[in-house]
């Protein structure tokens, strides 16, 4: 396939930019060239790719000129670039001109008609937080989101919302909650457990995600769950060593999850968010530079 975008994850990107977009470049271009996909060995993560079926194997549901969202981290596509065309770092987002091939297995999605290139892969990228979200929370419970004003976290939010849920939106900077309205506002720092349960004022959530890019959020997590409620674990800045600890120190037993992989429907549910939800697909597509 011929690749045209390149969502990187943002750990990721925030190790590779110092706000010098041809250094930027550089980096990026070396590390792919070094390690054949865009791979960051500290993490054992990458982003996500867009671009056009250019060739179809055996077993594969696309056709030359389907443009793709892979569903799957970089970290595991081959991957060759000739050019950085240019950098978004609102978004994490890299405009390039390169090629690269998906195994069978591997899942992709068709971009849907009259979705906005940027947007789609954008949302892709954090699909699998409002989409674990959709799948876990019971209808009508309560789920807080630590990291809210992100894109992953308005996207959890809305997920949280449709299914008639109480969703606490926790953030340093809350206005893209208050704009766009899908979550209880509430600021906090996630790195401080005292702050978020004093912020929380006793609300206790059947799921929080936790989707703060920030180390150092865990025992928030924990603060914020229900003795048996679930936390899902989106940021690679998390210590699953200290999830442990921070769990037995609050005395609850929640079930713990790392979001590894996209269900395949969890992309589509995304686009359908956005959308479905005017108010966050103004905020992403202003953070996108998409009119």
């Amino acid at each position: 396939m011929a690749v045209e975008r390149l969502s990187v994850d943002a750990v990721s990107f925030r190790q590779l930019w110092d706000g010098d977009e041809a250094a930027f470049a550089e980096r990026l271009l070396r590390l792919v060239g070094e390690r054949g996909k865009l791979h960051n060995p500290d993490t054992d993560s990458g982003g996500t790719l867009l671009g056009t079926v250019t060739s179809v194997g055996r077993g594969r549901d696309l056709a030359r000129g389907d443009r793709i969202v892979a569903l799957a981290s970089t970290s595991t596509i081959p991957l060759a670039l000739d050019r950085v065309l240019s950098v978004r770092p609102q978004a994490a987002e890299v405009l390039v001109e390169g090629r690269a091939v998906l195994a069978p297995a591997l899942p992709a999605a068709r971009i849907p008609d009259g979705l906005d290139p940027a947007l789609a892969v954008a949302a892709a990228d954090v699909a699998g937080a409002p989409g674990l979200v959709h799948d876990l929370l019971p209808d009508g419970g309560t789920c807080v989101v630590l990291g809210a004003s992100g894109s992953a976290g308005l996207l959890a939010c809305a997920a949280a919302r449709e299914r008639g849920a109480r969703v606490v939106g926790v953030d340093l900077d809350p206005a893209p909650l208050e704009r766009t309205g899908v979550a209880e506002p509430v600021q906090a720092d996630a790195r401080d457990a005292l702050a978020v349960a004093d912020a929380l004022a006793g609300v206790e959530a059947d799921v929080v995600a936790q989707v703060a890019t920030a180390p150092g959020c865990e025992a928030s997590a924990v603060a914020a769950v229900a003795a048996e409620g679930t936390i899902v674990y989106f940021s690679l800045a998390t210590s699953f060593q200290r999830c442990v600890n921070v769990a037995d120190v609050f005395g609850k037993r929640p079930r713990m999850m790392i979001a590894t992989a996209l269900r395949l429907h969890h992309a589509p549910l995304a686009w359908e968010l956005v959308r479905r939800h005017d108010a966050v697909r103004a905020e992403l597509c202003e953070r996108l530079g998409i009119s």
